[in-house]
């Protein structure tokens, strides 16, 4: 819809992160104790997928550890989750959680600003395997790779009129609603056919 976004052939207005962004920052730099039940979620890269957040193993860490953390980096509803350290860098996903929760510093925090970006047109974005390969190569670290905020900052992304990324986003969501609907339809036909 929108082109290559590294070549934008549509000559869309390109700006760094940095100035579509309110907000970039990370999660605490000190690895807290967590533990399997708690009071805040201690969500790290291991959690952050490119169609959404696994919670499958999640660990907590106590309201005393998260609340200076949160106090400085804040996810919210709808910001976007960015690994930028390890193997898995470069993948964003949309926050869908409504409570507070601890992130770890290999995960950035991108507040963008909604009257610019659309947060699932953003995610796609990030997550084109153009953009993913440009940043890749960006990457610095002799013995673990990894993005600093600075160079997150610096990241050119085209921004077309929000209307079009709108339209996009809604059609992203159709279509993972259908994909959704099939999958769940496929688990009941199985059952039936198990239990037929």
């Amino acid at each position: 819809m929108f082109g290559d976004p590294i070549r934008n052939p549509y000559g869309w207005y390109n700006d760094c992160l940095n100035n579509v962004c309110t907000k970039i920052n990370d999660g605490t730099h000190c690895s807290p104790e967590s533990f399997d039940k708690g009071d805040y979620m201690y969500i790290t890269a291991k959690n952050i997928k490119q169609n959404g957040l696994d919670l499958s193993n999640v660990t907590y860490v106590s309201e005393k550890v998260h609340k200076p953390i949160y106090q400085r980096c804040n996810p919210e509803f709808g910001d976007i989750l960015y690994i930028k350290d390890g193997a898995t860098t470069g993948i964003a996903t949309i926050n869908t959680m409504k409570n507070e929760f601890t992130l770890l510093s290999s995960v950035a925090l991108l507040k963008y600003d909604r009257s610019l970006i659309n947060g699932y047109y953003l995610i796609h974005l990030l997550n084109s395997k153009e953009m993913y390969s440009k940043i890749r190569k960006n990457m610095g670290g002799a013995a673990i790779t990894r993005l600093t905020i600075a160079k997150i900052k610096e990241i050119k992304v085209i921004v077309p009129p929000i209307d079009l990324q709108n339209q996009f986003a809604d059609f992203v969501r159709q279509v993972d609603k259908s994909r959704f609907d099939i999958k769940k339809s496929i688990i009941e036909l199985e059952r039936e056919v198990v239990y037929d």
